[in-house]
């Protein structure tokens, strides 16, 4: 049989009750669970937890652990920081991307930006349904639209994607990198960045690269990358 895997905030010790009324209503409504049957709670901490329902009505659900799980932390810290694009574009950016198991998602608001709207808890609550269906363990950790000067990183490395590179390439940078435990990567958003903001972004330490000669949509440009570093560094 499936288990079904729910969000939990807090750290469950050998009982855990679940108030949140989505959960409960997908639990107790829509998948129609009773007392005696399993479900898989993850805090989006690298722990996961299989519990049986002892107690179950509209207002909560108590459960009783059966077990605890503790989940790698994956190896290479990767922050993605990616210039908003128009809607729906950066709910599939968010999706994808948290799903791998990367840290943060930092969206950047750039010049070329023209998305109206920046639904940051749309972004949070996607990743958290990302984090169920990977089940990677780690909530991916989506912050607040930031502006280019406002970023502070301390990666060990940095890589801009940029469609006017020629020379530079993400395959080379990758392979002679390895050692690092930390990586951000910088996407543009429709049109890319402009050339005074790579130049700022260099200014942080970053580098930028090649991703070949098509030019790949900023939904799918993080997707890329991040693949890129997870074949090369054999995640």
């Amino acid at each position: 049989m499936k288990i079904y895997s729910f969000f939990i905030e807090e750290e469950p010790k050998d009982i855990a009750v679940i108030r949140d009324k989505d959960t409960i209503h997908h639990i107790y409504k829509v998948l129609r669970f009773k007392e005696g049957d399993r479900i898989l709670l993850m805090d989006g901490k690298l722990s996961k937890y299989e519990g049986e329902i002892k107690e179950i009505s509209q207002l909560s659900i108590t459960l009783k652990i059966t077990k605890k799980e503790r989940i790698p932390k994956p190896p290479i810290e990767i922050t993605l920081v990616q210039g908003i694009p128009k809607h729906p574009k950066m709910d599939i950016i968010v999706e994808s991307a948290s799903g791998l198991g990367i840290y943060r998602i930092i969206p950047l608001i750039s010049k070329r930006t023209v998305a109206k709207t920046k639904n940051v808890e749309r972004w949070r609550s996607i990743a958290k349904t990302s984090l169920l269906t990977s089940r990677m363990g780690l909530l991916c950790d989506v912050c607040d639209p930031t502006m280019l000067d406002e970023i502070k990183l301390n990666q060990e490395l940095v890589i801009v994607a940029w469609e006017e590179e020629k020379n530079t390439h993400l395959r080379d940078i990758l392979r002679s990198n390895r050692s690092v435990k930390s990586i951000a990567v910088f996407i543009g958003p429709e049109g890319g960045f402009e050339k005074e903001e790579v130049c700022a972004i260099q200014k942080m330490g970053g580098i930028p690269v090649s991703l070949g000669n098509a030019l790949i949509k900023t939904e799918y440009a993080g997707l890329f990358v991040l693949s890129s570093i997870f074949y090369e560094f054999g995640l």
